[in-house]
């Protein structure tokens, strides 16, 4: 998916073209992995589990491998997928994306299926791929394509959360990230603050998304509650800034509440589409109970009101509302805003949230 440089929490509603500034992305581009060859790792009983391994042999035979796929034509792609996948998998970002990626022609090829909450009970299935964005070239080809039964495809729901496609006489079970007991734990959430779902990026970075009405804006505060798959070191100068080894996520220790707040996201990752590009297109779909985020949008700027659905998607087209509240930076010092802003209005609560909205900042 394309990604705007900064997509912050008081995003304007314009057209797909003023995109880079205006907090929207087109929902027919979806996000794109970020192909890692990896040798799962598989739970014994009784014996505890090591690491996958990654090597440069699984890499270089897959570059060289001889056999092809039609990438130019969307349905061979979708047998190829589904021939290629394990009888059951598990989705766990909460927008319900399954990324995927391969080798072919020379060219490294990223994409997914998406089980889009708003459609997949009508038997729809989204594939998107295209080749793989980098610094230095231009994506060669990129085809996105909406299944249904009229096309051979079968979408069909056979439990909470689960759901069974068939194509081709070729089954695979789906089964999404059942996040719906998920909860901030007490002390998590401020005065004037309202949960509204759990966040599991794609990243493997699990986040509360909450909206404080007294501000008008959104924070992504760090689920703590489990292992946290990433290193946290403090920033020399400035220690209440904690960045992510492995993510280049960037949080703030909260002043007010034992908590981190997602500050940063490194911008050469928005750029190349990876999976640390941020937690904006990772929004809880199947966890927002009625329109609460749909109000919470209208809220913050009321004239929304009339123009979006309970999902934050534009009722005149494919776009869609971005929450992102975090900067997209290039240096660590890009985020030392936040902190001055927090150091002086940490005794003013009804001034103190306002300084982690980077457009408030003017830091955008």
């Amino acid at each position: 998916m394309e990604r705007s440089w900064l997509m912050g929490m008081s995003a304007t509603d314009t057209s797909r073209e003023n995109r880079l500034k205006s907090g929207i992305f087109p929902m027919s581009i979806f996000p794109m992995a970020l192909l890692v060859l990896v040798a799962m790792t598989i739970p014994v009983p009784g014996k505890q589990t090591v690491p996958g391994l990654l090597t440069n042999q699984t890499y270089v035979e897959q570059v060289l491998s001889p056999e092809s796929v039609n990438v130019s034509d969307a349905s061979s792609l979708m047998s190829y997928i589904l021939t290629s996948l394990p009888d059951e998998v598990v989705v766990y970002p909460t927008e319900n994306y399954y990324y995927f990626g391969f080798f072919h022609g020379g060219l490294k090829y990223s994409g997914n299926l998406r089980l889009d909450a708003s459609d997949r009970d009508s038997g729809i299935i989204h594939l998107t791929y295209f080749s793989a964005n980098s610094e230095w070239g231009d994506t060669q080809i990129s085809i996105s394509q909406t299944f249904s039964q009229k096309d051979g495809v079968e979408v069909v729901s056979v439990g909470w959360l689960k759901y069974r496609v068939t194509f081709r006489r070729r089954s695979v079970l789906f089964k999404l990230n059942d996040l719906s007991r998920v909860q901030p734990p007490s002390g998590t959430l401020a005065a004037g603050e309202e949960y509204i779902g759990p966040v599991f990026d794609e990243s493997a970075t699990q986040f509360f998304l909450i909206y404080k009405k007294t501000v008008k804006g959104f924070l992504y505060v760090l689920n703590e509650t489990g292992k946290n798959p990433d290193v946290l070191v403090p920033v020399k100068s400035r220690p209440r800034l904690r960045v992510g080894q492995r993510t280049g996520f960037v949080f703030y220790q909260d002043h007010l509440m034992d908590r981190l707040i997602l500050i940063g996201v490194f911008q050469r990752n928005v750029v190349l589409n990876n999976y640390f590009d941020g937690p904006f297109d990772q929004l809880p779909d199947n966890f927002i109970k009625g329109d609460r985020l749909q109000a919470a949008l209208i809220d913050q700027r009321p004239e929304r009101a009339g123009t979006i659905d309970r999902f934050g998607k534009m009722l005149d087209g494919n776009n869609r509302i971005s929450i992102s509240p975090y900067l997209n930076y290039l240096s660590l010092d890009e985020l030392y805003g936040f902190d001055q802003c927090a150091q002086k209005y940490k005794a003013v609560p009804e001034k103190y949230y306002t300084c982690f909205d980077a457009i408030n900042l003017g830091i955008e």
